[in-house]
């Protein structure tokens, strides 16, 4: 834990460095008051900020005007985003600047399921990948995962709205929302109102690392140190 630390501090400092003329850090705000899948990684990225305080003065860690989607976010780093946090693909790491450091490890790739109340019966069943095939995943519509899902033969209905996909789920509009092992339990306890509940016995893993992306035009020589 301690070199994983170091790392984003040291690279941050680089960072933190070009961008000297500002004090000024954007990320990306929630998309609801519910919205907490970005808490942790601001506040981990607050923490290493503020190690640089006394060699490069005070900073601002602060949220973009408008709400975006990930496939909005990505575009705008270098102009209204300074750093966005997320799932790591081929397209993203060609386009923009990885901090190639899993910030969870890879858990988020290990999935587990959303699903209606009292449907733990139409799953319990399920042993092999052709099975869940017969059944209908929910994602967002520029996830990573929606074209890992579907890659693998898995039927996805996608929407633009995190926050509509719980609602979807509730009206029968897909069967099941995979989730990171690390969010479902809080989402449900936050939404109480759609009547939702966790699988208890399937779990799908793929490589799925979190990494903190900035714009193509950042560079650094710590970029590829997480890999070590």
């Amino acid at each position: 834990m301690r070199v994983i630390y170091l790392v984003i501090i040291t690279y941050f400092l680089g960072f933190y460095y070009v961008q000297a003329s500002s004090q000024e850090i954007r990320h990306i705000q929630p998309t609801s008051t519910r919205d907490t899948r970005n808490q942790y990684f601001i506040e981990l990225l607050n923490l290493a900020l503020s190690k640089t305080v006394e060699s490069h003065g005070p900073y601002n860690l602060v949220p973009a005007l408008s709400k975006m989607t990930q496939s909005r976010a990505f575009p705008s780093l270098g102009r209204q985003l300074d750093v966005v946090c997320s799932m790591t693909s081929i397209e993203r790491e060609t386009l923009f600047t990885p901090i190639r450091i899993p910030l969870l490890k890879g858990l988020l790739g290990h999935r587990i399921f959303i699903i209606r109340n009292r449907e733990e019966k139409r799953f319990e069943d399920i042993n092999s990948l052709e099975q869940l095939r017969e059944f209908v995943a929910g994602q967002g519509h520029d996830w990573p995962d929606t074209q890992i899902l579907r890659s693998n033969g898995l039927k996805v209905q996608t929407s633009t709205s995190y926050e509509s996909l719980f609602m979807m789920l509730k009206k029968r509009r897909f069967d099941y929302f995979p989730r990171g092992v690390n969010e479902p339990f809080e989402e449900l306890a936050t939404r109480p109102e759609f009547d939702l509940t966790v699988e208890p016995h399937l779990l799908i893993r793929y490589p799925a690392p979190i990494f903190y992306f900035t714009s193509a035009s950042t560079k650094s020589s710590f970029t590829t140190q997480g890999n070590r």
